[in-house]
């Protein structure tokens, strides 16, 4: 039989090769290793939610406390709720905060159990960017326990409304996912899986979930554990647009700074904000884009005063904006209904006062009356309108519009603001 004799450059690239080997081998028992701390970490504090006939997931933020998507418990905000804990154990617990947008609910536990495992901890959002490797748990269609690797693809995905944010990730995000949590390799939770992208303009789309980003669930559970309710700041800011490409070069501000349409009369309007600024820092720091944005002013203290620093007309300036809270139970922070400076209507939000008073996109407000009065009076401006909702909240009166739809004036139902002062 023929020996094989093997040359000394033969012999470098042998060993080469089985070193190259033994370095993959090693690198992949770390990787695994460090999933396997994350799920340690992260998997007892999963929860499987019963709402209904609806199933989801959340997870454990303390030992009463459960985060999860306002969907996921729709219809049954004021009702017990089912919870299955990791190990077996089965409690109910009650809605103490929930909205839609953003899309979040937290659960509080009715009963005080022992040997709850450890809540999970909020990720650093500055740390937050494309391409990080995370995890999502959740229960798919029932299937316990179910764990998907992917990494983020988008940070700062924009929602339907100023207040909410999305990351976009590969890792499945199917039904029943909803509520749970999508964690870095630490265990550490940055966002709650909300949603799938299934099709673009009938061009059916793959992997693409998107999960609320998780400073903004972060910051609710923080308010509700020292204050016992939720704050936010009262900017009075409509509208964030990036400006990017051409139109950053041609204003001469950075890609991903942020065009501003501001509410009259409010916070930031009194504060020197006007429409079409550009807003590029908060704190000194820079904003690029809407992740950015809500990163830093997160950071900031309700009751603080924030530095903002802005381009108008070509001019850098700084202005100061005082982060007042919405008062509570503030009727215009969750009316269901959004409106140009010349009251067009352009949304309207399914089951809101307005909503049942038959308003529609496409809309234009053009007369409004309250209570008992029967005389109508012309309205122009969002001031009015707010001060109009205002006195109809505090004072139990009803509002009725008068619209101009398609040429035509249309009288709405009377709008009850009732539910809004129960809440």
């Amino acid at each position: 039989m023929t020996q094989m004799i093997l040359t000394p450059a033969w012999r470098l690239l042998v060993c080469l090769a089985l070193m190259l080997a033994a370095e993959v081998h090693a690198q992949d028992q770390q990787f695994q290793e460090h999933i396997d701390k994350a799920l340690a970490r992260a998997l007892p504090a999963v929860v499987q939610i019963h709402a209904g006939d609806g199933l989801g997931t959340g997870f454990l933020v303390s030992d009463s406390l459960v985060v999860t998507n306002h969907h996921v418990i729709e219809g049954n905000e004021e009702e017990a709720i089912g919870i299955l804990l990791h190990d077996g154990r089965v409690t109910t617990a009650r809605a103490v905060h929930h909205e839609e947008h953003p899309d979040i609910a937290v659960l509080k536990l009715e009963e005080q159990l022992n040997d709850m495992p450890r809540g999970l901890m909020f990720a650093d959002m500055q740390k937050v960017r494309p391409g990080l490797l995370v995890l999502s748990i959740g229960h798919p269609g029932g299937l316990e326990n179910s764990i998907s690797l992917g990494i983020l693809s988008a940070v700062g995905r924009p929602g339907g409304h100023l207040n909410e944010y999305f990351l976009q990730t590969d890792a499945a995000i199917n039904s029943g996912n909803s509520g749970g949590p999508l964690v870095n390799l630490k265990g550490e939770v940055v966002g709650i899986s909300t949603a799938k992208l299934r099709s673009i303009g009938g061009q059916q789309m793959d992997r693409i979930g998107f999960a609320l980003a998780g400073n903004i669930a972060e910051r609710i559970v923080r308010d509700i554990q020292q204050r016992g309710r939720v704050l936010r700041p009262d900017l009075a800011i409509q509208e964030l647009s990036e400006v990017t490409g051409p139109q950053a070069i041609e204003q001469d501000v950075p890609h991903g700074a942020l065009r501003l349409r501001i509410a009259p009369g409010g916070m930031a309007s009194v504060a020197g904000l006007r429409d079409g600024d550009v807003l590029t820092a908060i704190a000194g720091q820079p904003v690029r884009g809407i992740h950015s944005f809500w990163v830093s002013l997160h950071r900031q203290e309700i009751g603080s005063r924030v530095k903002l620093s802005i381009t108008r007309e070509g001019k850098r300036l700084e202005l100061v904006l005082p982060l007042l809270p919405l008062p509570a139970n503030d009727p215009w922070s969750d009316i269901g209904a959004e409106f140009s400076k010349d009251l067009q209507v352009y949304g309207v939000r399914e089951n809101s006062p307005f909503a049942l008073s038959g308003l529609r996109p496409g809309d234009a407000l053009v007369r409004i009356r309250a209570g008992a009065s029967k005389l109508y009076q012309d309205i122009h401006t969002l001031d009015e309108l707010r001060h109009f909702i205002q006195q109809g909240f505090t004072q139990g009166l009803s509002l009725r519009l008068m619209v101009k739809r398609q040429g035509q004036i249309v009288e709405l139902k009377p709008i009850d603001f009732t539910s809004l002062r129960n809440r």
